[in-house]
């Protein structure tokens, strides 16, 4: 059987969402060790019922020689297998950027173990990050402390090796494994099951009960009734009790929630059975004490635990939570454990707030705190409701105290909370506190509060940031794994899984919020015959006036408003100039943006006095409304700022119904204009880095506000994208933005346009760059023959333009086409132009290159040259066009035979590329090939190999497989492979390659010598 990893199923799936890996153990192999027993099926077994359930997931096996035969004689046989595991998931097939799973049998899971260590403790990035996505191992029969030695041989029939006395009970490098695993803080924090035999097999229990347990307090390994260790692996179906834990056991892993420990009989809690009453409710908060167990006023028995708690039952305990709280509560773990730190730091009065933007889920957060943190604060829960009604008085009619009637309310309210009934912890929580303005928060919030007890225990939810002395906790929006959880839970897992892709699309543009997701979630539900992809569509189109963003229509939501609703509330406590500020923002698309574009907008003042007094206006603005209402969000350390794509539709909407909106939108397309027109022809890495923050908006005004550009800039919406992508050596979306921008351009301006012809021209250009000669030819001839027309014969634009097809022709080879072209628009550039610039430059490298093309070495040299010292002079030492003149000056010198001049220059260009064009550009990628081309011409094959793979890498990513420039890198690079072991002795040759190919190679060698 070949060894390696093997796919079962589901592995060709590029977009899966998680990798399962079986490892069988000694002995065993990857396909029979998960046969039931008896079964030979290969569509009908463990792998392939998880396929079955997990149709998403792919599904492999590894395969690798378990004999001891093949270890016999190594000195770490485990690790070297170890390490072979990972070279096969990370190298061979690069696994480890999807969530893993790994199902292990016997020394199988020894073996994993070993590779994780291996991978967290000395691996690269790749290896450290399998680690990272290994979200659960199942271990069935695998001997953690080591196996009884004696045992494990004679099951195994084998005779001692190295391998096999590393699984002696308690040996040093297993207890040495086993303890790394318990201990370091990235591996013990992997989620595990283990699985144990029960019967001996063959009269030995091979692993027994005390090195099946890994030792982790909160791990108990299962015990399976009649399974020794062979069949343990071998589930007979789908419903016995090994499938089913694992299926569960993997839900639980992917859903990013640590897996139950396996509780033993005597942990378990005990059923209590019904227990009858006849008891009257009074209309009260309170739990009625019903023999040590207590009726809330629903009449459900609350059970008390009267023997440990320390609490007199004869006391009541308020607890007037909302009769509601999301039963698909996801997401939210970190910040519940968070919550209660806050809460509980042994302050005498803890008061926390829970912070963040409408629809957010503040009070859901609040409220499953205070349902999960019962046991917590045996004094109940006092929830009031700070928004809709006076707080004072709720806290009186809760409290079942009588104040003296000549006290005030806030006398009252102190009085009652000096009398509260006991000494038990309470929790008191304030939902939806209006504002921590000095004016309304001393008089509506602050005099009602408790005094400063440790039994009192505050907690606010709010959508303002309140002051320093209240500790925060910012609640953000979910992330995409969570939203797509609750999505599912309130949906349906099937109908997801039928499109989980739109699915995942749909709490994309619902920005991950929780009352977004909950209301498309129910509205789902409540029309089981709509699909996810039709729901997105009438959302796309309707925004939040989209039913399924309204009012919810079910009672039992936690939220009751719609998410317009939900914004209206923080639109009305914004001012005018602040809800106009919100307008413009909205602007921008949903990604970060820098707030000194707003400033250039919006202060304008000659006075630098005065502008700083603009900015000073503006700065608190967006502090003290936008940001403290969480309408606007600090991106980074940066002063960068971001609105969260549903806010942004909100203020989107209420800009339209502005008078400035016009005035607005033209303003913003102004600026983004002038950003996109500091981008130069080719950008270097440093002019990329300073635009990239702009991108998504340059996007937004050629996408949806192209109306609002002027005639003369409607160019300038397209070709700083164009450019951006173009110096990145994406050259396919770079051209995607030309063919738009061609396309509008002859919309608004005509047929007969400058700005058309330019497109033309920069259309071609793109496609002459990813190689499309053909369609790039017509193009050329169509601008330079409208640039003729329109500007005349002698124009800038019209030696650009007999110069980019003159390029074009010698890119295909036809020499004498472009010579011609190339003096032309020479001589009209030095007329137009003078004798010094940089078009000028470009016009004597490009006639150089032509020349070495054609073997004219003495014509091409002073031209090369000439045009090296002009590019110097008047753009730098260190810019692209210089590094592209060194470049071709090099490959003069290479084909003349002047090596070692011609080695500097290149090793020169390769050093100026990778700094302004970034490491992974194509131009870096032809700079490596040519100085590997130079190595070859050497002889240097060693030296060339390494340089070709790496730039054949480059070219692969970012100008495609197909691209000529990559199939000039290739060949060349299979030359230089074909070189290398053809200087081998033919005795070593015929060992490394098969038979065939080494008769080959030595028919090659043949007619070289012939050759020569």
């Amino acid at each position: 059987m070949s060894e390696g990893l093997i796919a079962i199923a589901g592995t060709e799936n590029e977009a899966r969402e998680a990798d399962i890996i079986f490892v069988h153990g000694l002995g065993g192999d990857a396909w029979s060790t998960w046969h039931p027993q008896g079964s030979t099926s290969d569509t009908d077994f463990f792998p392939m019922w998880l396929r079955e359930d997990f149709p998403n997931f792919g599904i492999w096996s590894m395969a690798y020689d378990s004999s001891p035969v093949r270890f016999k004689g190594s000195e770490m046989p485990i690790v070297s297998l170890a390490d072979y595991i990972a070279t096969e998931l990370v190298d061979s097939h690069e696994l480890g950027e999807k969530p893993l799973i790994f199902i292990t049998h016997s020394m199988g899971g020894i073996l994993v173990k070993q590779m994780l260590r291996n991978a967290q403790d000395y691996g690269d990035s790749y290896r450290k990050s399998m680690v990272a996505q290994t979200k659960g191992i199942v271990y069935i029969a695998t001997p953690h402390s080591g196996a009884a030695l004696a045992s494990l041989l004679k099951f195994l029939g084998l005779i001692t090796s190295v391998n096999t006395k590393e699984l002696e009970a308690s040996h040093p490098r297993l207890l040495e494994l086993n303890r790394v695993h318990r201990s370091n803080e990235k591996l013990a924090l992997i989620p595990i099951r283990v699985f144990g035999e029960s019967r001996p097999t063959k009269g030995f229990m091979v692993v027994d009960g005390a090195t099946l347990d890994p030792g982790i307090a909160e791990v108990t390994p299962t015990i399976l009734p009649n399974e020794d260790h062979i069949s343990i692996s071998k589930p007979q179906s789908k419903n016995t009790t090994l499938y089913k834990a694992v299926r569960t056991f993997i839900k639980r892993c992917l859903r990013n929630k640590q897996p139950l420990p396996n509780l033993k009989a005597t942990d378990r809690t005990l059923q209590t059975k019904p227990i009858e009453v006849n008891t009257y409710i009074d209309k009260g908060n309170y739990n009625e004490n019903i023999g040590g167990n207590y009726i809330n006023v629903e009449g459900n028995l609350i059970q008390q635990s009267q023997d440990d708690s320390g609490i007199n039952p004869k006391k009541k305990t308020l607890n007037n939570l909302p009769n509601h709280g999301a039963s698909n509560f996801v997401g939210r773990e970190t910040q519940l454990q968070e919550l209660d730190k806050l809460l509980n730091n042994n302050q005498q009065v803890a008061i926390t707030a829970i912070a963040g933007m409408g629809g957010i889920g503040k009070t859901e957060l609040a409220l499953q705190y205070a349902l999960q943190s019962q046991d917590k604060y045996p004094g109940g829960v006092c929830w009031l409701k700070a928004r809709e009604a006076d707080i004072g008085t709720q806290i009186i009619e809760l409290s079942d105290i009588q104040p003296p009637d000549e006290f005030d309310l806030v006398a009252k309210v102190q009085y009652c909370w000096r009398n509260w009934q006991d000494d038990r912890k309470l929790l008191i929580v304030l939902d939806d506190v209006l504002s921590f303005k000095k004016d309304y928060y001393q008089d509506k919030i602050d005099p009602y509060l408790p005094p400063p007890q440790e039994k009192f225990k505050v907690l606010l939810t709010s959508r303002q940031r309140p002051g320093t002395n209240i500790k925060t906790l910012d609640l953000e929006v979910l992330s995409p794994e969570a939203a797509l959880e609750l999505l599912t839970e309130l949906a349906g897992e099937s109908r997801i899984n039928v499109e989980l892709q739109l699915a995942k699309d749909l709490c994309e543009w619902l920005g991950y919020l929780p009352l977004g997701l909950e209301l498309v979630g129910r509205y789902l539900d409540l029309h089981p015959t709509f699909t996810i992809a039709k729901t997105l569509e009438r959302l796309e189109k309707q925004k939040l006036k989209a039913k399924a963003l309204l009012d919810p229509e079910q009672a039992d939501m936690t939220g009751q408003l719609g998410v317009a609703a939900a914004f209206d509330l923080s639109w009305s406590e914004l001012s005018a100039e602040a809800q106009l500020l919100g307008c413009y923002l909205s602007l921008f698309s949903d990604e970060p943006f820098a707030w000194l574009w707003v400033e250039v907008v919006y202060c304008q003042a000659e006075d630098e006095t005065e502008r700083e007094m603009e900015i000073e206006s503006l700065e608190e603005l967006r502090d003290l409304e936008l940001l403290n209402l969480h309408l606007l969000k600090l991106n980074g350390e940066d002063d960068n700022y971001q609105l969260h794509s549903l806010i942004a539709q909100y203020f989107r909407a209420k800009l339209e119904a502005t008078k400035q909106a016009e005035e607005k939108k033209q303003a913003f397309c102004q600026l983004m204009i002038y950003i996109a027109q500091s981008i130069p022809q080719t950008p270097t890495l440093r002019n990329r880095s300073r635009v990239t923050l702009a991108i998504p908006h340059f996007s937004n005004v050629a996408t949806e506000l192209i109306d609002y550009v002027d005639d003369d800039n409607v160019i300038w919406s397209f070709m700083g994208l164009a450019r951006f992508y173009k110096g990145q050596g994406a050259y396919n979306r770079a051209g995607q933005w030309c063919e738009n921008n061609l396309q509008i351009c002859r919309t608004r301006l005509g047929e007969q346009h400058p700005d058309v012809a330019a497109s033309l021209n920069n259309l071609a250009y793109l496609y002459q760059s990813q190689g499309r000669y053909e369609d790039a030819e017509p193009l050329y001839i169509e601008s330079l023959e409208m640039r003729k027309q329109l500007l005349g014969e002698n124009h800038p634009d019209v030696a650009n333009s007999l110069n980019n097809l003159a390029g074009l022709y010698q890119s295909q080879g036809r020499y004498e086409d472009a010579e011609p072209l190339y003096i032309e628009s020479l001589e009209m550039s030095k007329q137009l132009l003078g004798e010094n610039h940089p078009d000028v430059a470009s016009s004597l490298n490009n006639l150089a290159l032509l020349y070495q093309s054609q073997g004219r070495y003495e014509d091409a040299e002073p031209l090369y040259i000439e045009s090296l010292e002009m590019r110097k002079q008047l753009l730098g030492e260190t810019h692209p066009s210089v590094a592209s003149s060194l470049n071709n000056l090099a490959g003069l010198y290479q084909s003349q035979g002047r090596y070692e001049d011609a080695e500097s220059l290149y090793i020169e260009v390769l050093e100026i590329a990778e700094t302004i064009l970034g490491e992974k550009h194509p131009s870096v990628a032809n700079s490596l090939h040519n100085l590997a081309s130079l190595y070859n011409s050497q002889e240097r094959y060693e030296d060339a190999e390494p340089l070709f793979i790496e730039a054949l890498e480059i070219a692969e990513t970012t100008l495609g497989e197909n691209h000529p420039n990559t199939n000039t890198i290739r060949e060349n690079f299979n030359y230089t492979v074909t070189m290398r072991l053809l200087q081998m002795p033919e005795a070593e040759l015929k060992e490394l390659v098969p038979p065939e190919v080494f008769e080959q190679l030595l028919q090659y060698k043949k007619q070289l010598d012939n050759n020569e």
